[in-house]
């Protein structure tokens, strides 16, 4: 009985070692795998302006204009004011410590790059 048990026990441990060796050689040297996400970071980081024709630039230019009024405009509304508040009370508990980001309409307010985009984001969508 005992020979048994201490048979099993040894061949658990072979086992688990195997799956320890497996589960090391993947941690060390993970498989690239190619997604659309990391396609799209790839060719959005990889442009240069040089790629782009002039109505492109343009066009590009303008819209971020209009983002940036739109999101001005935003800052204006009760909704706004709502997330922006609940987002400093989360800063102020701790959440996202470091304040280097800009909020819209907000000339001497920073916040986590996390929370301000999040409020950037809603005022820009309000309209």
């Amino acid at each position: 009985m005992l020979s048994s048990t201490l048979q099993n026990t040894k061949k658990l441990q072979q086992v688990c070692r195997q799956l320890h060796s497996a589960a090391l050689k993947v941690a060390v040297s993970p498989q690239y795998e190619e997604s659309v996400t990391n396609t799209f970071a790839s060719f959005i980081t990889d442009i240069r302006p040089e790629h782009l024709s002039d109505i492109v630039r343009h066009r590009s230019k303008r819209m971020i204009l209009d983002n940036i009024g739109v999101g001005l405009v935003g800052t204006t509304t009760h909704v706004f004011n709502i997330i922006l508040q609940y987002c400093q009370d989360l800063h102020s508990s701790g959440y996202g410590n470091t304040a280097v980001s800009s909020v819209y309409g907000r000339k001497d307010l920073m916040l986590s790059p996390t929370l301000a985009a999040y409020v950037n984001g809603v005022a820009v969508s309000l309209l």
